[in-house]
C-alpha cells in the first residue's frame, strides 16, 4: 500500500513539474515574441526618423537658400547706400528681394518618426546609447537653429513696428500695394528715396543691418550645420539597419 502510494505521489509531483515547465516555456516563448515584436516596430520606426531627416534636409536647404537670398539683396542695398549712390524708386528694392527680409522663415522639424523612437523602452537599452547621443545632438542643433531665427524674427517685428509709426513703411506699402493689384491705381506719385530714409536712424536701416548679419554669421552656417548633423544620424541608423 505504501509503494503504490509512493509511486502515485512521484507521478503527481512528476505530472506538476511538467505543467510548471509548460508554463515557463509558454512564458518565455511569449516573451520572445514580444521582444521580436518590439524589434520590428523600432525598425519600422527609425524608417520613420529617416523619412523625418530627409524632410527636414529638404525644409533645411529651401530656408537656407531664401535666408541667403535676402541678406545678398542687403548687402547690395547697403553697399550702395554707403557709396552714396542714386538709390530711388520702388523697382530698386523689388529688385534687390528685399521684401524677403520681410518673410517670417523659420524651422519646423518633422519629429513622428522621432517621438516613436524615444518612447520605445527597448530603444532605452545600452546597444542603442550611440543612436540616443547622435539623436541628441541632431535635436540640440535644431533648438540652437530655431533660438537664433526667433531672436532675428523678434527683432525684426519689432523694427518693422517702429518703422510704421515714423513713417519709413507708410510709402514702402503704398507702393506694394500697387504692385500687388490691391488698389485701381497703375503707380504711386511719391517715389521713394532710399537715401533719404536710410540717412536718418532709421529702423529700416537697422533691420537691413541686423538681418545682413545674423544671416551670414549665424544662421547659414548653422542651417549647414544642421543637415550635416543629421546625416550623420542617418548614417548611423542604416547602418544598424543594415547590420540586423
Amino acid at each position: 500500500m505504501e509503494n503504490k502510494t509512493g509511486k502515485y505521489l512521484k507521478y503527481a509531483i512528476g505530472e506538476i513539474v511538467l505543467v510548471i515547465i509548460g508554463i515557463l516555456l509558454a512564458l518565455q516563448i511569449n516573451e520572445w515574441n514580444g521582444q521580436k515584436k518590439d524589434v520590428r516596430t523600432l525598425q519600422n520606426d527609425l524608417e520613420y526618423v529617416l523619412e523625418d531627416i530627409a524632410e527636414d534636409n529638404t525644409d533645411l536647404l529651401i530656408l537656407r537658400d531664401q535666408r541667403k537670398t535676402g541678406a545678398q539683396g542687403c548687402s547690395k542695398f547697403l553697399d550702395e547706400f554707403m557709396k552714396g549712390g542714386e538709390m530711388k524708386g520702388f523697382s530698386y528694392w523689388i529688385n534687390n528681394n528685399l521684401n524677403e527680409v520681410f518673410y517670417e522663415r523659420k524651422f519646423k522639424r518633422n519629429q513622428n518618426g522621432f517621438d516613436k523612437v524615444l518612447s520605445s523602452k527597448l530603444f532605452q537599452g545600452a546597444e542603442f546609447k550611440t543612436l540616443r547621443e547622435k539623436i541628441d545632438e541632431y535635436v540640440n542643433e535644431i533648438e540652437r537653429l530655431i533660438y537664433d531665427e526667433e531672436r532675428l524674427n523678434y527683432f525684426i517685428e519689432e523694427k518693422e513696428l517702429e518703422a510704421f509709426s515714423n513713417g519709413n513703411f507708410s510709402i514702402l506699402y503704398e507702393h506694394n500695394r500697387v504692385r500687388k493689384g490691391f488698389s485701381n491705381l497703375e503707380s504711386v506719385n511719391n517715389e521713394i528715396d532710399w537715401q533719404n530714409i536710410l540717412k536718418s536712424k532709421s529702423s529700416l536701416k537697422a533691420i537691413l543691418l541686423r538681418y545682413e548679419d545674423d544671416v551670414i554669421r549665424l544662421l547659414i552656417p548653422q542651417y549647414g550645420e544642421t543637415i550635416d548633423v543629421g546625416a550623420e544620424l542617418q548614417l548611423a541608423i542604416e547602418k544598424y539597419l543594415s547590420e540586423l
